[in-house]
């Protein structure tokens, strides 16, 4: 696996912090780094997670005082010590470049890519590390869960989102991801699940948003919260869960935190 992918929610509003701050910020140190280009700083953290954030000045920080990051979402592989991570050229970061053309026209600016992104209601971004310069796009799905050569094993699946309900699965050997296991169900069990979301957002005692919902259209899992406020409520759309090649749905993949059930 060459990706890494981000939720284009979060990605999208540290890029436009970047381009309509006053002034940026480039790290020193980066080499060849252009002065005064709106970029996103693409590093690691101190756990050595993939993150973005806006090299605006004034930074944008959390209530924390924290600057706001985004994580990208990538699966580890804790016997061999492995990971989804990229092995950055310069001291762990890069500078993805947001207004910047390539000699390719046909290839558009990051910061166009990701409007145009948000503009489709697309639910991630993506950089290609596999190639140079860095591919880079936005999806409405995540088509890489973990690598080709995983091991699948079946087993049964839980997640809090789902009130712990437990269901049939395949998972990835080893492999982990959004603190939980990386699941893929059949159709069949899909639409089971779809029915226990649907009894449980139908109780009494359920808060609105407090599960998600999940619909097909086509072939097509689309994945939904509801948003309540006091002047008015909502179903946003959070992610689409595609067939791969088996006909399985990697469903709630960097999403739900899935667990083994142990009872």
């Amino acid at each position: 696996m060459s990706k890494l992918w981000w939720r284009l929610s979060e990605v999208s509003p540290l890029a436009e912090h970047a381009v309509h701050t006053p002034t940026v910020n480039n790290p020193a140190h980066l080499l060849r780094a252009p002065s005064a280009v709106a970029a996103l700083i693409w590093e690691q953290d101190e756990t050595g997670s993939e993150t973005l954030r806006s090299n605006g000045s004034p930074g944008w920080h959390d209530e924390t005082g924290q600057l706001h990051r985004a994580h990208a979402l990538t699966w580890q592989h804790p016997a061999s010590g492995t990971s989804g991570v990229h092995d950055h050229a310069n001291p762990y970061r890069n500078l993805v470049l947001l207004k910047v053309r390539r000699r390719d026209r046909s290839i558009h600016p990051v910061i166009d890519t990701i409007r145009y992104g948000v503009k489709r209601k697309h639910h991630w971004f993506w950089i290609d590390t596999g190639r140079w310069p860095y591919a880079y796009g936005t999806a409405d799905h995540r088509r890489e869960i973990v690598p080709a050569e995983a091991t699948w094993i079946r087993s049964e699946v839980e997640a809090p989102a789902l009130e712990r309900l437990s269901y049939p699965a395949v998972l990835a050997e080893g492999y982990v991801g959004a603190d939980g296991v990386l699941p893929r169900f059949t159709r069949d069990t899909v639409t089971g699940m779809i029915s226990d979301l649907d009894e449980l957002n139908r109780h009494p005692a359920t808060m609105p948003g407090e599960f998600p919902t999940v619909a097909f259209h086509g072939d097509i899992a689309v994945i939904s919260w509801q948003q309540h406020s006091l002047s008015d409520e909502r179903v946003l759309e959070i992610d689409r869960c595609y067939p791969d090649a088996e006909g399985l749905y990697a469903i709630g993949a960097y999403q739900w935190t899935w667990s083994i059930t142990r009872r």
